[in-house]
């Protein structure tokens, strides 16, 4: 399973204080064997991705998907 955070484009330089906060906040919580525990995963699942990585992960897998959309089209359809 993929775990993500989202948050508005504008936030980190809205609030950089904020955004910093949560970025290092998730970054520790992704050892913390409580949230581990949380979570319901194993250790090894959880790796943390700076928010850069972050994008290009979900930017790439975006192209994935829009490729096997465009490929197999009535695969998505709801009729």
């Amino acid at each position: 399973a993929s775990y993500g955070l989202f948050v508005a484009a504008t936030c980190k330089q809205k609030y950089p204080e904020r955004y910093n906060r949560l970025v290092q906040a998730l970054s520790t919580a992704v050892t913390d064997p409580a949230y581990v525990k949380v979570l319901g995963v194993d250790q090894p699942e959880l790796v943390y991705q700076t928010p850069s990585v972050f994008a290009t992960t979900v930017d790439q897998e975006t192209s994935v998907i829009k490729d096997l959309i465009s490929k197999y089209p009535s695969k998505f359809s709801s009729s």
